[in-house]
């Protein structure tokens, strides 16, 4: 590197007189008080004046193929990939360093127009050259004086001998079948396409194989991998349409049947009822349902990996030397594709139109694959040009000028990305006015029809051509990267992402150690640019908490980033790895131990296992569902509701005086919470049992529970048992586990990242951000004096915490596998985003945000914070009342476009204050979720709690919008599965634009509050009553209007509805089959009598298909008559990343 550093003054200079010369030429050109002559002057001056510079430097920076001297790689006679000084480059055959510069479609045929019925640029070119030996020395001389230095696709053979480095497009999957034009695909998994692969590679590869000036192979351009303006089909539901028999219908239905494992599982998800994974051989079209995209991407990875392979093995079977340069994509392609090009591709190849380069698009294709780039095609047009410029990519610019100040701005930003290793321009000649074969007909050239450079564009480009090297080569200063990795060496400087051959210097092996070269790089220089930590894959075991605190903090300008390193999942563990395992028989089962050297000496004693990344449960009584509570001797008529039970009678057989109960724990279901309750002792004769805590409500008969934790109860393969006297670990083992081969993870840590501020003070952790991490194994247990919460399982600690933090951010990242909430931002947390993460497998809940407490100083309460587009699913499983997102004396939170589901008790919940006192809560909007499961789960376990709502909210909430969202499956246990409901003191809170559908106890509820509106939603199908309204207040409790209900069983409005202080109007009712309709004890006529709905209707609102969740209406619906609007769910959910 130094050489090239030493030599770069000398390169700046000339490129800088390079710059000025262009000044030059602009100002002749532009300057309208100038005569043509003094112009042409001007320009004859600075024509020799350019090409001698252009030729110094053409000599002093570049060998014969366009590589940069003095910067230097390894020879290996090919092109090939490196990475130099954390930028990646091509490397040439001779070791230079070299950016891919190069020009599209040089041919000597040019385009052939067929209304004409010849190639203009041809019959032109032929006139002036002769033949297309001399036009294509003419033409390589041109592209080396313009800068550039490579051969694109689409080009004459010609030029492929003229010594200038050169790309071959393969098209392999157009010889197979598919077609560019249509979007047609062909069966890569068809012996055709293999056969079809083999040939192009050995007409194509095997001559060429030795050929030092080949850069590479294009297997094929712009394939369709999903839905675009050629088809709006899914690659899935084009094999899906294939026959039978065709091999990629088959390799469908055995992604399928790999996937979900039995056809009911399938069913479940489909909603389909096929009998066996065979029927879908004979199935070829299935509904576009959100249902189906997680199976419509998944299997367009496995389509795309068996293409990418198919297409590598056939190349490097041919010629093993040059570089695969991929598929030229459209634009983004979906994440399953770009993951299966690994291993398959040496770069990603992409096209783009736009005016500026796609960066976040290149950024998000190398994070994910941590593959080099090259831009396969850009171009800018101009209708100073003459041609029509109708047909093809790009908005036309107005003049030459516009395409050569576009070309250098491009280029610039282009290449000052690290990963960026080349781009080519579309094309070396304009295309006919009278349009090409697919009727193209735009000013694409860099000369025109009559072979003649467009002079202000080449000149522009020449310019920024010469500089791109020395631009790429900066693009590594632009932050500073520290390395961590499970191979590292605290010792190292964690400056490189690998340990060096002699294992001297190499990454950091604690994320630990990289926070504190990050504070030694701000104590000696300050933060002077942005700062990543790479952290590479594997687990990383903490011994404590990682935390955060002011000093850790970025800036704006100079953020500091802990990210995954490009195609690796690093995972932050708070667990602990265990080995040892042995075969055992036990009482008659075989069964695998292990004996806990820290359990037994230290006390670690854990509720929670992971086996392979699969949560496996405490041995259960029952092993399904519960056992229910017979009598409770101590509950009298004077028992309050916050008088907890030590013991209660148990019904006849259900428990034991087991040997092992001194670790068990009874687990009971009551109201809206759980208690945990240690068992102290189990009288069969009396049938009661004892505990060593009080329950947290008052127990009632019936309450369901079951047992956990005795070695009697191990039963079931997958159920495991720890004593915690012995240390010793029992697992009984799911058909061919194999725990001497298994991952065995126990959680040690409560949690596992800490960002401490101060926010009393001013100072904040601020300007953090973590990328694509995942945090896994924690856990928590209760206080001995207690035995759950009150409510939410909201004193369960978060596996994150973050108090006092601005301007952080978590992003793509995976919080799994733990015994708590995921992330909580406590006191002080402002204008923070959690967005993109999955959170799942928790044993309490999402997120929470904000506190219980209400804080007078501003700095120290919470607001401004972001979630959205997140996954948070499959929660409460330790701590069952747990919900997807907690929102407390909070406000100006914006939660959005979220899919939360599998909760036993609440999905959101927002508020604090009961009733109508001091709340913080105030302007949070909840929008674009699809909240589902809530109670019941998706595998049918539940409900076991109640007073449940998919969306739960408590006191005074100026400002506060809920829109917009879908709930749906949400049932409670006694009573209380409601879609929306409005607890104690909700007030000032706007409902609009909802769709709910499927409750137990129906889809609105309010308690008590005042002066909400709920106004344009759809409200259906609730089990035992559709709208609820419990406590009567002498003030307006709600306005319900222009809302539809329709019910096809239960009540259509219960509760209080003496004092009528409520308003009803222009809503839509019906109820399937018929029937009266009756407003609790009211009839429609006595109801309308009161003032109600006076202008609502009776009728079938026409929905598309209820039975499928489809409330989309029918255009001639009497809803519009009444001033209803569509709700329009194509943005619920999370959004695809290019959204």
């Amino acid at each position: 590197m130094k050489p090239f550093w030493k030599f770069k003054d000398k390169v700046k200079l000339l490129l800088f007189l390079t710059l000025t010369l262009s000044i030059i030429l602009s100002y002749a050109l532009y300057d309208s008080s100038r005569s043509l002559e003094a112009v042409r002057q001007a320009i004859l001056l600075y024509n020799a004046s350019f090409a001698s510079l252009r030729n110094i430097i053409l000599q002093e920076l570049y060998n014969k193929c366009g590589g940069i001297l003095k910067l230097r790689g390894n020879a290996t006679g090919f092109f090939h990939i490196e990475k130099i000084g954390g930028v990646w480059w091509i490397v040439d055959p001779e070791g230079n360093a070299f950016i891919s510069k190069g020009v599209n479609h040089v041919s000597y045929q040019g385009d052939y127009a067929p209304t004409l019925g010849y190639s203009p640029y041809n019959r032109a070119v032929s006139k002036i050259y002769g033949d297309a030996e001399s036009w294509a020395r003419s033409a390589v001389d041109r592209l080396r004086k313009f800068g550039f230095n490579t051969i694109g696709a689409w080009s004459s053979d010609e030029v492929f001998t003229k010594g200038m480095p050169y790309t071959i497009i393969l098209d392999i999957a157009s010889t197979a079948g598919s077609e560019w034009l249509s979007g047609e695909v062909t069966d890569f998994f068809s012996s055709s396409f293999e056969e079809a692969a083999q040939k192009v590679a050995e007409r194509a590869c095997t001559p060429r194989k030795d050929d030092p000036n080949l850069l590479g192979y294009f297997t094929d351009n712009e394939l369709r991998w999903s839905p675009d303006w050629r088809s709006s089909n899914h690659i899935f539901d084009d094999y899906l349409s294939l026959e039978r028999d065709a091999p990629g219908k088959r390799a469908l239905v055995k992604f399928l049947e790999e996937k979900y494992v039995t056809i009911d599982s399938l069913n479940a998800k489909w909603g389909t009822a096929f009998r066996s994974f065979e029927d879908l051989l004979d199935i070829y079209e299935l509904p576009q349902v959100k249902s189906l995209d997680s199976d419509r991407l998944g299997f367009l990875g496995v389509v795309a990996k068996r293409y990418f392979q198919v297409c590598h093995d056939a190349i490097k079977r041919h010629d093993p030397n040059h570089l695969i340069l991929g598929c030229r994509f459209a634009f983004q392609p979906p994440d399953e594709v770009l993951k299966s090009c690994i291993g398959f591709l040496d770069v990603i190849s992409i096209n783009n139109y736009d005016f500026e380069p796609p960066l976040e698009v290149l950024r998000r294709i190398n994070s994910l694959t941590d593959l080099p780039i090259i831009l396969t095609e850009f171009s800018f047009k101009a209708m100073d040009s003459g041609l029509p410029n109708t047909k093809g990519a790009g908005i036309p610019l107005e003049t030459q000028k516009d395409r050569a100040y576009h070309y250098e701005e491009y280029v610039r930003k282009l290449v000052s990305e690290p990963y960026v290793v080349g781009y080519h321009w579309f094309e070396y000649a304009d295309e006919p006015a009278e349009g090409r074969f697919d009727g193209e007909n735009s000013n694409y050239g860099l000369v025109n029809i009559n072979d003649e450079p467009w002079t202000m564009l080449v000149t522009g480009a020449t310019s920024i051509n010469l500089l791109a090297e020395h631009i790429h080569a900066e693009s590594s200063g632009n932050v500073t990267l520290f390395y961590v990795s499970p191979n590292g060496d605290d010792h190292w400087s964690g400056r490189i992402p690998n340990p060096n051959p002699s294992k001297t210097d190499g990454p950091f092996s604690t994320i630990e150690r990289a926070r504190d070269a990050v504070r030694e790089l701000k104590r000696k220089r300050g933060l002077e640019k942005p700062v990543t930590i790479f952290i590479r894959g594997g687990h990383y075991f903490l011994k404590k908490p990682l935390i955060l605190t002011v000093e850790d903090s970025g800036t704006d300008s100079s953020p500091i980033t802990y990210s995954a390193y490009p195609g690796e999942s690093p995972v932050i563990s708070g667990g602990r790895s265990i080995t040892g395992w042995k075969r055992e028989e036990v009482d008659g089962k075989e069964m695998w131990t292990v004996e806990i050297e820290e359990a037994k000496e230290h006390g670690w004693f854990f509720r929670e296992l992971w086996i392979d990344g699969q949560r496996r449960f405490r041995a259960r009584h029952p092993n399904e569902g519960y056992l229910l509570i017979a009598d409770l001797p101590d509950v009298t008529e004077r028992t309050t509701l916050e008088e907890g039970q030590e013991r209660f009678v148990f019904g006849d057989g259900d428990l034991r005086a087991w040997a092992g109960a001194s670790d068990a724990e009874i687990v009971v279901m009551n109201r809206w919470v759980e208690s945990h309750l240690p068992i102290v002792s189990v009288e069969e004769k009396s049938r009661i049992v004892t505990f060593g805590k009080r329950s947290v409500f008052r127990l009632e008969t019936g309450d369901p529970y079951y047992v956990e934790n005795a070695l009697e109860m191990l039963d079931e393969p997958g159920e495991w048992y720890l004593d915690g006297a012995s240390g010793k670990l029992y697992y009984l083992p799911m058909p061919n586990e194999d725990l001497e081969r298994a991952e065995v993870i126990g959680p040690f840590l409560p949690q596992l990242l800490r960002l401490e501020g101060e926010p009393e003070k001013g100072k904040f952790v601020e300007h953090v951000a973590f990328i694509g991490l995942t945090f896994a194994h924690t856990e928590w247990s209760l206080p001995p004096d207690a035995s759950g919460f009150l409510q939410a399982s909201v004193g369960v600690p978060a596996s994150i915490y973050c108090e006092g933090i601005r301007y952080c951010s978590f992003e793509g990242c995976t919080i799994s596998h733990i015994g708590t909430y995921a992330i909580e931002l406590s006191r002080g947390c402002h204008e923070n985003t959690i967005s993109r993460c999955t959170l799942f497998d928790l044993g309490a809940g999402g997120l929470k945000i904000g506190e219980q407490t209400i804080r007078r100083e501003e700095l120290e309460q919470t607001k401004g914070n972001l979630v959205s587009d997140c996954f948070i699913y499959n929660g409460g499983l330790v701590f069952h009342s747990a919900v997807g997102i907690w929102i407390g004396q909070s406000y100006g939170n914006l939660i959005a476009h979220n899919d939360i589901h599998d909760f036993y008790y609440t999905g959101i919940s927002v508020g604090w204050t009961w009733g109508y006192g001091r709340s913080l809560a105030k302007d949070n909007v909840i929008e674009f979720n699809n909240i589902h499961h809530i109670g019941v789960r998706t595998d049918g376990r539940g409900p076991i709690l109640s007073d449940i709502g998919g969306i739960y909210t408590l006191g005074i909430q100026p400002g506060t919008t809920i829109r917009f969202n879908v709930f749906h499956d949400i049932a409670g246990f006694r009573y209380g599965g409601w879609g929306i409901y409005l607890d104690e003191g909700s007030t000032n809170i706007l409902v609009e634009g909802n769709i709910v559908y499927r409750t137990t106890h129906g889809g609105f509820h309010q308690h008590y509050g005042r002066e909400n509106i709920i106004r344009n939603n759809i409200f259906a199908l609730g089990r035992d009553a559709q709208i609820q309204r419990t406590r009567s207040e002498d003030h307006l409790s709600f306005r319900f209007e222009r809302n539809i209900v329709y019910w096809s069983e239960g009540d259509l409005l219960v509760g209080n509805l003496d004092n009528l202080n409520f308003f009803f109007d222009r809503n839509l009712y019906w109820q399937e089959g018929g029937g009266e309709v009756k407003f609790g004890k009211f009839s429609w006529d006595e109801w309308r009598g009161m003032g109600m709905d006076a202008n609502s209707l009776i009728a079938d609102p026409l929905f598309m298909d209820v039975g499928a969740g489809d409330f989309a209406l029918n255009s001639s619906s009497c809803a519009f008559s009444l001033g209803f609007e569509p709700i329009d769910l194509d943005k619920v959910g999370p959004r695809q990343p290019s959204a």
